[in-house]
């Protein structure tokens, strides 16, 4: 009798195609996936820096999502809190959910919670703090990994997508990183660079559902505003346009003579019209005026 093997053939094996949750932001959509948004039934780990703002980029994302329920666990600081952080962001839906350790104490508690709920998107901050506090009785890696499975599942069970953020070691490293990154398909690392002034999120070692791109991002009063490196580029070098031009103009004037008659009145009227020109806040306006006087007082005294 013929035995019957339960291997699957490779060329034989459909590929189940996972469809993309768009968030309405073009720029996060683009960067998050090949198919433009976040795949459902994937996990992404969140790590950063002090600073980066992870939790804020969080609230902005459950945001953009007005279509779809949001829930996000928070254990680190209560409901309140978070909101006053992120007072700058107005919510025009009532989808978005917060769950923190007044309303759901244990782990458990939030499980049941999402049950009803059904959230699309389901963030937790942070599965340390989670681990640390809910499962005295195992090793935080144990606990880790347990928070993490069960949360994996849910995701797949439920057609979601979960995002688990997480501390930083002093050195830098997320911490567990050997462990929890078992169970996810990406890593988005987060890093505010003091000195440079810069926010920056990219892909860590792994994402296994798109490119391995890096964006720029800053927060604006109505939100996060997000940069490709081309954009962010082209910011810096406006930047630095300005502040090149208005630095040629006062060497060309400090290198004027004024010993003539001609170049003491130009150095006098310049400067005594850059006062009033410097009192805007208008960086393209204070070059488009010392231009104009420029060619004035070229006109009038060379």
């Amino acid at each position: 009798m013929e035995k019957l093997t339960k291997s699957l053939n490779f060329s034989k094996i459909q590929i189940n195609e996972e469809p993309a949750l768009k968030t309405g932001n073009e720029k996060f959509d683009k960067w998050f996936s090949k198919k433009g948004g976040m795949v459902l039934r994937s996990a992404v780990y969140v790590s950063g820096t002090s600073g980066a703002g992870k939790t804020t980029l969080m609230i902005n994302l459950m945001n953009w999502l007005k279509d779809v329920s949001t829930c996000i666990y928070e254990r680190e600081v209560e409901a309140q809190d978070i909101k006053e952080q992120t007072s700058n962001v107005e919510f025009l839906h009532n989808n978005a959910y917060v769950c923190d350790i007044k309303t759901h104490p244990h782990f458990n508690d939030f499980l049941q919670e999402l049950d009803v709920i059904k959230p699309k998107v389901l963030i937790v901050d942070s599965i340390q703090a989670i681990a640390m506090e809910d499962f005295i009785n195992m090793t935080e890696e144990a606990a880790c990994n347990h928070i993490s499975q069960v949360l994996r599942q849910w995701v797949r069970d439920n057609n979601a997508v979960l995002f688990v953020i997480g501390h930083n070691t002093k050195e830098g490293e997320f911490a567990g990183r050997n462990t929890i990154m078992q169970f996810m398909d990406a890593h988005i690392d987060m890093v505010f660079d003091k000195k440079a002034n810069t926010r920056t999120m990219s892909w860590g070692k792994k994402n296994r559902k798109g490119p391995m791109g890096t964006l720029y991002y800053t927060f604006e009063e109505k939100g996060i505003e997000l940069y490709t490196l081309e954009e962010w580029e082209a910011r810096t070098q406006e930047r630095n346009f300005r502040e090149s031009f208005i630095k040629f103009v006062t060497n060309y004037v400090g290198a004027s003579n004024v010993k003539t008659e001609a170049g003491e009145k130009l150095v006098s009227e310049y400067n005594k019209a850059l006062k009033a020109i410097n009192k805007s806040n208008d960086g393209d306006k204070i070059c488009s005026d010392i231009l104009s006087l420029m060619m004035n007082l070229s006109d009038n005294h060379e």
